[in-house]
């Protein structure tokens, strides 16, 4: 089953079965968001987040294997090019995107002590842009925000002169690396997942205004502080550890997001014309009761 296929249902069954089996699941993946409506959480979520994990998990007891799902934001805007696995990072401590770098580094500190301390069997990936169907529409990450720009045929906003770089990685070629990762022995990583086809945003957006046919026009906005010049993965140790490497191309899961948000707001816009002809209904019910109860008085 493809990433795409997977169902609402599937979801919920999913988190049922999380509390049905509890202490009893052998594998998980710990995964988090830092953002909420297009911005950076700015809470120590990531740091705690892993001791309630460790916690509910009791992992200590049932050995159970578990993935910290880390972030390239732990390279921090860095000074080598691509990123390797062993290197510390260039991150700022006081910068509106300091808390969620330096929590998802600190998150991964813990991690590794608890292996260290208890044995448990953690491992370690570090997940770059990734992008493709059932993304938020208000999540604020690039690809979502051009594509429903595009759609809509509103002004694309890139940041700064649209120079810096990042590489997009489709959810499904994710998705196989974090299953392959899973089933590895004797391997903890860490590890960076991602595409190493860099691209810069400004091509990034001409790219999608052609894939959609948008008649929208490109906008240059003030670069966010601590916004990072380039962000491209080393992946040659997925390579040789997990046999692994994207196949997507870049042009095919932009074409299946595009289509995916496509459906979606064809289907808000049928609701909405479904609540305006309700409404509409309302009120000509409204003023026909009116009329009836004045001819009665």
């Amino acid at each position: 089953m493809r990433y795409e296929d997977i169902s609402d249902e599937d979801i919920l069954e999913s988190r049922m079965v999380w509390r049905r089996m509890g202490k009893k699941i052998k594998r998980a993946v710990r995964c988090t968001s830092g953002r909420r409506k297009g911005r950076v959480v700015s809470k120590p979520s990531q740091c705690s987040a892993p001791i309630n994990m460790k916690k509910r998990m009791t992992l200590k007891r049932t050995k159970a294997r578990i993935i910290q799902a880390s972030t390239s934001e732990i390279y921090g805007d860095p000074e080598i090019h691509p990123q390797t696995e062993d290197y510390k990072g260039a991150v700022s401590i006081n910068g509106p995107r300091a808390c969620y770098d330096e929590g998802k580094r600190c998150a991964e500190t813990l991690f590794w002590d608890y292996k260290r301390q208890h044995k448990v069997d953690v491992k370690v990936i570090r997940i770059f842009n990734t992008y493709g169907p059932r993304m938020q529409k208000n999540d604020g990450r690039v690809v979502s925000n051009f594509i429903l720009q595009a759609l809509t045929n509103e002004d694309i906003t890139v940041y700064g002169d649209g120079q810096q770089t990042r590489s997009f990685c489709y959810v499904d070629d994710l998705v196989d690396g974090i299953l392959l990762m899973m089933g590895k022995n004797n391997f903890s990583g860490p590890i960076n997942l991602g595409n190493p086809t860099e691209i810069s945003i400004l091509e990034l957006a001409e790219e999608i205004i052609e894939l959609t046919g948008s008649k929208s026009k490109i906008i240059n906005k003030r670069l966010p502080v601590d916004d990072p010049k380039q962000r491209c993965p080393d992946i040659n140790k997925a390579m040789k550890e997990l046999q692994w490497q994207p196949k997507f191309e870049r042009k095919e899961g932009l074409q299946k997001t595009i289509n995916y948000f496509e459906s979606l707001l064809k289907g808000e816009r049928k609701v909405a014309e479904i609540k305006k002809i309700l409404c509409i209904g309302d009120i000509i019910l409204d003023t026909y009761s009116q009329g009836l109860v004045e001819r009665i008085s």
